[in-house]
């Protein structure tokens, strides 16, 4: 029998602390209520409505506002829904995906409701902070609670007030507390400083993609083309004129192995490690290796649609991605560039559900872009490619961090680490 640690206890939830308790929901809080539910307006009819779209990676997002009435046309008093700063928001109803998901109001100087399906929660101060609480909404404890909790269904899966309430955890005394979250909320500083860095650089990597791929290094001269003013020694030219796209094999699951080639799919261009293998033989058009430049004509908006540059060793691609095989005047980095501007072309322009987008091969062959000289070509990619790298770094850095915090938050919300 392992013996227990002195000052620690075996509870239901393991090995806790003595001074520690364990309380459900209903016991630790002193007011939960869902929002508003009321047909949104996107004009600003009077006061913003916090949705549950709204609520991203425990931070409120204000760029997607909808707004309702002062005076409600159905008789609500918008009083009673107007959130107060540090109020504890949970989303109850929404996609398997993000159902149950948190965070802490932080008002942007304007009041501001809530919709339907979110619950406004409130904690008892005696027993327990609400940030202490939303910390603990993000452990992988909170979460399986979450899972048995909720009903799933076509559209939304959803829990109710009555199963929420039941949900139990770990509590520190306040003064305990406290500490873990300032240890916890100085970590998430950090990734939201490098979240920043991350934009900053974002918006600076679109600004010069627009410069240097229309008006070039150093260039004084210019001349009006169907793309627009380029510099007079570039030339213009249709993607379809640069390159040949050829398509991926269409494998069948029959085909899938275990040893032989990785199949590249779409979900391997955006870091996934999962691969299935091919051992057969195959037309060498499909084979592709490191620093092979591809573009996925179907995928998410954003993430899995668009140009990437291939580095993980000789593979074979998948159908849905095109091989890109540059000419020999047309430097792949660039190329890739190029593809990227062409690539947020169709986005703006794309309809369809769930932000996927698909563009065929005509049509992607039919854009036009501007082509520099060779030289030019690297000097552009260059630059470009050092922005890319800077982002990469601070996105690294963030995982990092976020490693960091997982791991506090698996020492500290357990009681295996103190911090009194």
């Amino acid at each position: 029998m392992k013996k227990i640690r002195e000052g620690y206890k075996i509870t239901e939830f393991g090995e806790i602390p003595e001074e520690w308790n364990i309380g459900s929901i209903d016991e630790l809080t002193t007011f939960i209520k869902s929002g508003l539910s009321r047909n949104l307006k996107d004009e600003n009819v009077g006061i913003p409505c916090i949705r549950s779209n709204n609520i991203v990676n425990g931070r409120i997002n204000y760029n997607d506002l909808k707004y309702w009435f002062l005076k409600d046309d159905k008789g609500a008093n918008i009083e009673d829904y107007i959130l107060n700063d540090g109020d504890v928001l949970v989303n109850f109803i929404n996609s398997m995906a993000q159902i149950g998901k948190t965070c802490i109001y932080r008002s942007n100087g304007r009041d501001a409701i809530y919709t339907t399906n979110i619950f406004r929660v409130n904690f008892n101060k005696d027993k327990i902070l609400n940030e202490y609480f939303y910390y603990f909404s993000q452990t992988d404890r909170y979460k399986k609670e979450i899972e048995l909790i909720t009903k799933p269904a076509v559209n939304q899966a959803s829990f109710t007030t009555v199963d929420f309430k039941k949900i139990k955890l770990a509590i520190p005394i306040i003064k305990e507390q406290e500490r873990i979250v300032s240890i916890l909320s100085t970590v998430d500083e950090q990734i939201d400083n490098v979240d920043a860095l991350i934009e900053k650089n974002k918006e600076l990597k679109k600004g010069l993609m627009q410069t240097l791929l229309t008006k070039g290094i150093g260039h004084t001269k210019f001349k009006k083309t169907e793309i627009g003013e380029i510099p007079e020694e570039w030339e213009v030219k249709q993607l379809g004129d640069i390159a040949n796209y050829i398509n991926g094999k269409a494998f069948k699951p029959s085909e899938w192995g275990t040893e032989g080639l990785p199949i590249v799919r779409i979900q391997n261009l955006n870091g996934a490690n999962e691969y299935n293998y091919y051992s057969g033989i195959i037309d060498d058009k499909f084979i592709i290796n490191n620093g092979q430049l591809l573009f996925a004509w179907s995928g998410s908006k954003g993430t899995s649609f668009g140009p990437f540059i291939w580095n993980s060793g000789k593979a074979v691609l998948n159908q849905h991605i095109f091989k890109v095989d540059l000419n020999g005047f047309v430097n792949s980095i660039y190329g890739y560039y190029a593809l990227k501007q062409v690539t947020q072309i169709i986005e703006e322009s794309a309809h369809g559900s769930a932000g996927l987008v698909h563009v065929t091969k005509g049509t992607l062959e039919k854009f036009k872009i501007g082509i520099p000289k060779v030289e030019e070509q690297i000097k552009i990619a260059s630059i470009l490619s050092e922005i890319d790298g800077k982002i990469g770094e601070h996105e690294n850095k963030k995982q990092k961090l976020g490693e960091l915090k997982r791991g506090l938050m698996q020492q500290l919300l357990t009681g295996k680490i103190r911090v009194i």
